[in-house]
């Protein structure tokens, strides 16, 4: 077990949240705007299948304070995501992310990550380990009162449905939690979003890339904050969507 603690007081540990429900259970989460929170799919579905809303954001929790917290406005899964067959099959599992709308703008009070939108010669030199260190962290089910930390965790595979493999340390409560890069330019850009974890000889995670969900966010941003930075050539490729409120 590679993972660290910190206290999350500044960026980019700020920005990661855990996500609390209606039900029972927490996911973790990370800012990606000042309103808006990016996650899995599979966190606002309870386990009989249908929506658990998610009720609350704490950016920077940390056993028992945390600094910001807002509630949720709404939320979006997109389309191709089916809860039911991403228990038992793979072909859903590039669809496994959602967007989460604040009721205020906290991330002017925590900050937030960009979005690097991978490319395949980047995952490539990834897998190769000749590419930038990967960092992860979230609210795993064991400490769900710290954010626990990976750094430097290898990227072993990528795969046409727009997911990759790592070994980053995670388990339940870790879904939806970012995956990073340092930007060379400053700041922190996430190039995946925590899926779920394979259990075999060895087991490893698989987390959604931002090839899958860059388009679908620079559009959900431009359209929900103002306050947001986007890339509008993304938000014109991307194709139409309708939110799901609670």
């Amino acid at each position: 077990d590679d993972r660290a603690f910190v206290v999350p007081s500044q960026m980019p540990w700020s920005a990661v949240g855990r996500i609390a429900f209606g039900g029972p259970g927490h996911c973790s989460g990370a800012l990606v705007s000042p309103r808006v929170v990016l996650t899995a799919a599979h966190c606002v579905f309870a386990g009989g299948g249908y929506y658990d809303p998610p009720a609350r954001f704490y950016a920077g929790y940390h056993k028992g304070s945390y600094a910001a917290v807002s509630g949720v406005t709404s939320f979006w899964v997109p389309s191709g995501y089916d809860y039911r067959r991403h228990l038992n099959a793979w072909d859903v599992d590039g669809f496994d992310y959602a967007f989460l709308l604040l009721d205020r703008p906290i991330g002017l009070e925590t900050g937030w990550f960009g979005t690097h939108r991978v490319t395949v010669e980047e995952l490539d030199r990834a897998v190769a380990h000749r590419w930038r260190p990967l960092s992860q962290g979230g609210y795993s089910a064991d400490t769900p009162d710290q954010v626990s930390v990976n750094v430097d965790c290898p990227i072993t595979a990528h795969f046409r449905d727009f997911t990759f493999a790592h070994h980053c340390d995670i388990m339940d409560g870790d879904s939806g939690s970012p995956l990073f890069v340092d930007d060379p330019a400053g700041g922190f850009g996430i190039i995946g979003v925590i899926s779920t974890v394979i259990q075999g000889r060895r087991n490893f995670g698989i987390a959604v890339d931002s090839r899958a969900w860059s388009a679908d966010l620079a559009r959900y941003l431009a359209r929900y904050d103002p306050l947001a930075d986007y890339d509008q050539a993304l938000v014109e490729a991307a194709t139409a969507f309708q939110v799901t409120g609670r």
